[in-house]
């Protein structure tokens, strides 16, 4: 009985602590449709083509990003790049919205490629292993506006099978100081089981759970490349177990 008891109790700790931490992330947005991209840093040259969410950035998600927290994309390849085999990343894109309060301010970030595991009971593609990740690089924001957080994710990530299903994330490894924390951008095109976020209670929907009013504007540049890895004798780990559409 003490056993069952204790069980109980623990999942109502646990049921209160994501009960608060989702009244932490209250929704308030800024229509930002229009305004211009900056990139800092170096010009990020193109690639053959793009994979993640390329729709027009609409949504301002206002002092959304705390830091010490990640983000991902589900995305399909086949969606948005021609490549007939397979796609090699080369740099990941997310949106940021800084306001005047927000700036000067640095921290430090890295992007990864991870695997989409199908779950029969939700119907959703989730997060999964990672496949492959870009250092971690020290961002610095002087100025107000709309920013393409650009990362080149080096020479880590191989041939990636265009048949497959993954997600791009980023991880934010500094915390935001209080009253100065960036917006997070989205498009107007809110769809469940394709951008998530975990602030510490697990990866949740941030359409589904949060409300949000499009999807986060994430994004990769990709050359094409002649020899994917497959399912079979793969150093990725658990990548045989995804599904191919």
């Amino acid at each position: 009985m003490r056993t069952l008891i204790h069980g109980i109790l623990v999942t109502l700790c646990l049921l209160l602590a994501v009960s608060n931490a989702l009244a932490d992330k209250e929704v308030v947005i800024t229509r930002i449709e229009g305004l211009a991209v900056q990139e800092p840093g170096p010009e990020i040259l193109r690639q053959d083509c793009q994979v993640g969410n390329l729709n027009t950035p609409v949504w301002a998600i206002n002092d959304w990003i705390l830091g010490n927290e990640g983000y991902k994309l589900v995305f399909d390849p086949m969606a948005t790049c021609d490549c007939p085999l397979g796609f090699h990343l080369q740099t990941v894109h997310m949106l940021m919205n800084f306001g005047a309060e927000d700036v000067p301010a640095t921290f430090d970030v890295y992007a990864d490629l991870e695997e989409a595991v199908f779950d029969e009971v939700s119907g959703c593609w989730l997060p999964g292993a990672e496949v492959c990740a870009s250092p971690v690089y020290s961002v610095t924001i002087e100025t107000a506006g709309l920013y393409d957080i650009s990362l080149p994710i080096g020479d880590t990530c191989e041939c990636a099978d265009m048949r497959y299903i993954y997600l791009l994330s980023y991880h934010f490894m500094t915390a935001f100081p209080a009253g100065m924390e960036p917006d997070a951008v989205s498009d107007d095109i809110p769809t469940s089981c394709i951008s998530y976020n975990d602030f510490g209670s697990g990866w949740l929907d941030l359409v589904t759970d949060f409300g949000w009013p499009g999807n986060i504007i994430m994004y990769a540049d990709a050359d094409c490349c002649e020899f994917p890895v497959s399912d079979e004798g793969s150093t990725w780990g658990g990548v045989k177990n995804l599904y191919r559409r």
